[in-house]
């Protein structure tokens, strides 16, 4: 059965080329015969925008690049005499489907971060806090399916480069010789969203820094808080006091990443899944994190893809169990080695089972061609 797979106008490379470096490689193994993507001049400057980024906020100045496109990708496959058109949402706000002409338009609809609420209609965001999705996405339930997170590989158009980039993380992944027994790399990135009756995780995040700089002896703490004043005038001192805004390249990540047994993971914007789930994937690392509440095209399963340690995200202070979710992570960090080793080969087959580039590129495709 001969099938092309066409990309239409993308803008976000960084976002989208974990899924498009897989059908690159469904096509090298012969799974698709023509692979065809179409760039939009933004993409281009895409691949620059860290950089232009870095060079700004040096100057104070906040880089406004992004346009509706840039947080998804459309398409069309073509099999058997037929086209059928799909999109991929990528924004991390879960209960946000982009362009409702794009959602009513295409046969196939994916969401990265899908609430595991979607059947009843609303995003848990807190145990006080549900919010409802736009109609238009009940409406059109039928064709909205769950995906994955991928993540930025080269950043580039060159798709060699990623597969290069793969094949590194391949060799690394299940090596036993790290130097950390867990990364702690939390940031508190701009945030406009306020909602009512909830406290941020950006303030999670700076107290859970501070304890584990307190408290973990083996671990690496990389701490970034934010420049925007509603977090700053709340943020702990010790977590300023340990704040740090050197540029981390993705060299020097990678680095940390398959040099440290776990990562601790706290809830993203808007109840987000961040990038640090499929980072873990790649590097071997186990996960460590609070509560999700986003669903992947294949579950992800607590004790084996990861390791939980109770409800923070978007909770009130005064009603998460701080304490406990503290007992927690110190026992997972006194045991990681045996953790690591006892897990190692499950996770393994998980990843390249379910997560890897080219396996969510094959679901893609049996999703779209079976709708």
């Amino acid at each position: 059965m001969s099938v092309s797979v066409e990309i239409q106008d993308l803008e976000n490379i960084q976002y989208s080329e974990y899924y498009l470096t897989g059908f690159y490689i469904l096509k090298k193994k012969g799974l698709i015969d023509k692979l065809k993507i179409n760039y939009s001049p933004i993409a281009h400057r895409d691949r620059f925008r860290r950089l232009l980024d870095y060079a700004l906020q040096k100057g104070g100045i906040r880089a406004v690049h992004r346009t509706d496109g840039w947080q998804q990708f459309k398409g069309a496959v073509h099999f058997e005499g037929k086209t059928k058109t799909f999109a991929v949402n990528m924004q991390d706000t879960p209960w946000d489907f982009g362009n409702k002409s794009l959602l009513e338009q295409t046969d196939v609809f994916f969401k990265v971060q899908y609430p595991t609420n979607f059947n009843e209609g609303y995003m848990q965001l807190s145990s006080k806090v549900k919010i409802n999705l736009p109609e238009c996405a009940i409406q059109n339930a039928y064709k909205i399916h769950p995906l994955m997170l991928g993540r930025p590989l080269s950043r580039t158009l060159n798709f060699e480069k990623n597969l290069a980039i793969l094949k590194h993380y391949d060799e690394k992944r299940r090596n036993e010789k790290r130097r950390y027994s867990m990364l702690v790399y939390l940031g508190m990135a701009d945030d406009s969203y306020d909602i009512p009756n909830t406290h941020h995780p950006h303030l999670k995040r700076a107290m859970l820094a501070a304890w584990c700089n307190d408290n973990l002896v083996d671990a690496k703490i990389v701490f970034k808080k934010s420049k925007q004043e509603k977090f700053l005038k709340e943020l702990p001192e010790a977590a300023n006091k340990i704040s740090s805004h050197q540029r981390i390249t993705d060299k020097k990540y990678t680095t940390l990443i398959q040099n440290s047994f776990s990562t601790l993971n706290i809830t993203g914007l808007r109840g987000s899944v961040p990038f640090r789930i499929i980072d873990s994937m790649l590097s071997g690392m186990v996960t460590i994190t609070d509560s999700m509440h986003i669903k992947w095209y294949e579950p992800l399963i607590p004790n084996i893809d990861f390791l939980e340690i109770g409800e923070m995200g978007y909770e009130l202070i005064e009603e998460i169990d701080f304490n406990r979710c503290c007992l927690n992570i110190k026992k997972y960090e006194e045991n990681i080695k045996e953790i690591f080793r006892d897990t190692q080969q499950i996770r393994e087959e998980r990843y390249k089972t379910y997560y890897a580039p080219e396996i969510v590129a094959k679901h893609i495709l049996q999703e779209i061609q079976s709708a």
